[in-house]
């Protein structure tokens, strides 16, 4: 149970950093992988990375829908 937990604080720990340090909207953040972040080697002297954003992937509650139904999906 306490490696689940400590995988789940280092996974809440990336997600609500990429939102504070990169300024990503929440399914911007959700919908990147490992393979879309380039981060600096260690030592130099640009400490910038570069992050891929390529999609997002919002989720729109019933209640803001026409038709009252769910919906979800890239845009």
């Amino acid at each position: 149970m306490l490696a689940i937990d400590r995988d789940l604080g280092r996974r809440l720990h990336a997600f609500f950093a990429t939102l504070y340090y990169c300024g990503l909207r929440p399914e911007e953040a959700v919908a990147m992988r490992v393979e879309d972040v380039t981060l600096p080697e260690p030592g130099a002297g640009d400490q910038w990375c570069e992050l891929l954003i390529h999609t997002a992937t919002p989720e729109v509650g019933k209640q803001w829908t026409d038709s009252g139904e769910t919906r979800s999906g890239a845009i």
